[in-house]
């Protein structure tokens, strides 16, 4: 990852010191305050104020308390003293004339003179230092070789540190454990951060705009409530910035402005993981929305355009080649989710053609009623789109409703859909779609499908094709899937299982190819009888793409000799201590 450098020769020898950084930002008539805790004065009532006099501009704040941007933004204005009156956008909406040019997905926002500014709460914050000037302390320093480094690391921050912490924050709320590349790559980013840091904060004994940035950030990692953001912040206590993080952190968190600020408990951070799993699944309008920047991450991060679209929600992925030179506009109606844009889009407009993309959008979120409006006015095409499409991408999104609506709501189902629809759900692991089709009451056309189901990590349509009482085919391709895959739990189901194991020498040549040292190292503990030929597996080392020294190194240990004759390349060898 890398990190802006401090250290950088075109910068070092013209940054501030400490002191000089200070006296860019404040008139020493206002320094007299602690910097331990950064006190403001009339910081509580600044959040209540509705008159702020007839110098200062009536000043509105939009957004989530919960949310961390907001939390940046109430934060700068704290402690700048600017007086201003919060409002949640639920209740700006109703209120406020003004929000009606701002969609809600771009919270925060402010509402200055009656127009309402928006952009993200880094555009926010630098547009509170232009309008109001008098007010201290600035949070960019007058001094332009600083000012820039600030710049640059707040950009760091936003790259690199927020995404993390988004990631961290997303497996907490959706009951997953953090990986260790995010907890790694996180304690890296603070480390970098601190290393960064001149004084107590960033630029100082003063705060600047790094520090109100990944200030509501840091406040996470000392909740209990997300546990793998503190072992996140506790590697570094071993290394030479371990010590100044903690330090940094205590300053930062002591300042009476952020405390201002920040959640009195972690109820509100805890909070977020019924918002966003509420959000997700649309199932609790009653419940209040996860603050819309976290979910433009999350979405980002997932790369799934048609989810964002239908979602409306504000994103930065680019539409697929398919959606840019295929899409009707139709199609486009349908992604929108709103079954009167499609109607308009289709009586008012007349746009009446829709291709497999618009198809595949109602199946997948299972719009039953577009799928009923369709085939009211447009019956021929959604049967020629639908026919063969609807039974695989039903099954494998696991849109049970669909494949109900179709079976019984007259649409129908091909008497030789079943095949490839149930492999889908094999694959998916979605063990309510198999349980459909079994008592569906149709001729079921069954395949390999245990060679598909070999592709789910976590064998659970395995086990329900062994407990189904149908005949689950499989071949040698089971688990050469499952060791291609690196899928240890599908290997040792097999194993376990009683069933024949079909496989050959593809299998380590297979592992070799894929870089899987660890399907390597299930079959040599296995003791299982797997043949091979140095001739094929230097083949595969060669050909491997991923991980290729942790496979020769591998190998290797295993007694691989490229010194040998033609006759023992080609000569089959059996790996380990093999069993028969």
């Amino acid at each position: 990852m890398p990190s802006p450098s401090r250290s950088c020769p075109s910068l070092s020898n013209a940054l501030p010191s400490s002191s000089q950084s200070h006296s860019h930002r404040q008139p020493s008539s206002d320094q007299s305050s602690s910097t331990s805790e950064n006190n403001p004065s009339g910081a509580t009532s600044m959040t209540t104020t509705s008159d702020p006099g007839p110098h200062q501009p009536h000043l509105v704040l939009v957004g989530d308390r919960a949310s961390p941007f907001t939390q940046r933004t109430m934060f700068a204005l704290q402690e700048r003293k600017i007086a201003y009156r919060f409002q949640e956008a639920t209740d700006a909406q109703k209120s406020l004339d003004a929000t009606a040019t701002i969609p809600t997905q771009y919270l925060p926002f402010i509402i200055y003179r009656g127009t309402a500014v928006a952009g993200g709460s880094v555009n926010l914050i630098q547009f509170l230092e232009d309008a109001f000037p008098d007010h201290y302390p600035r949070l960019l320093s007058n001094d332009l070789i600083e000012r820039a480094r600030e710049r640059l690391w707040s950009d760091y921050i936003r790259q690199y540190a927020v995404p993390l912490f988004v990631r961290a924050l997303r497996a907490r709320v959706t009951f997953h454990r953090c990986d260790s590349t995010t907890i790694a790559g996180l304690g890296k980013v603070l480390n970098n951060y601190c290393e960064s840091c001149i004084g107590p904060f960033f630029s100082g004994d003063q705060l600047s705009l790094p520090d109100i940035l990944i200030a509501p950030f840091v406040f996470q990692t000392r909740l209990g409530a997300f546990p793998r953001l503190v072992t996140a912040a506790s590697t570094l206590v071993d290394s030479s910035a371990g010590a100044r993080y903690q330090n940094y952190a205590d300053q930062l968190l002591k300042c009476q402005s952020l405390k201002e600020v920040l959640p009195k408990s972690e109820v509100m951070i805890e909070n977020l993981g019924i918002q966003i799993q509420a959000m997700s699944r649309r199932i609790s309008p009653s419940v209040p929305p996860l603050p819309p920047e976290i979910v433009t991450h999350i979405i980002d991060e997932l790369g799934d355009y048609e989810l964002a679209e239908t979602l409306e929600i504000a994103h930065h992925i680019p539409p697929t080649s398919a959606w840019l030179e295929l899409a009707t506009p139709l199609d486009r109606a349908i992604l929108s989710g709103r079954l009167a844009r499609v109607i308009e889009a289709y009586t008012r407009e007349k746009h009446t053609t829709f291709s497999t993309w618009g198809a595949r959008v109602m199946v997948r979120f299972g719009y039953i009623s577009m799928l009923d409006y369709l085939r009211s006015v447009e019956s021929d095409q959604l049967h020629g789109l639908c026919d063969h499409l609807l039974p695989d991408v039903a099954s494998a999104w696991e849109r049970v409703n669909v494949l109900e609506w179709a079976l019984h709501g007259g649409f129908g189902i091909l008497a030789d859909s079943s095949e490839s629809a149930i492999n889908e759900a094999s694959i998916n692991g979605h063990v309510a779609v198999l349980e459909w089709w079994k008592d569906s009451g149709l001729a079921l056309k069954i395949g390999n499908v245990m060679d598909y189901a070999s592709l789910d990590s976590t064998a659970v349509a395995l086990e329900w094709w062994a407990r189904s009482g149908l005949e689950g085919k499989y071949s040698r391709m089971a688990l050469l899937n499952a060791t291609n895959q690196g899928h240890l739990k599908v290997l040792d189901w097999w194993l376990n299982s009683g069933l024949q194991l079909v496989y050959d020498r593809e299998i380590l040549v297979g592992a070799t190819k894929f870089g899987k040292v660890e399907s390597l190292d299930w079959w040599l503990k296995s003791k299982l009888k797997v043949a091979y030929t140095i001739f094929d597996i230097e083949a595969a080392i060669e050909d491997c793409a991923n991980h290729q020294l942790e496979v020769h190194a591998w190998w290797k240990r295993q007694g691989l000799d490229q010194a040998g004759s033609a006759l023992d390349w080609t000569e089959t060898k059996f790996l380990g201590n093999s069993r028969a």
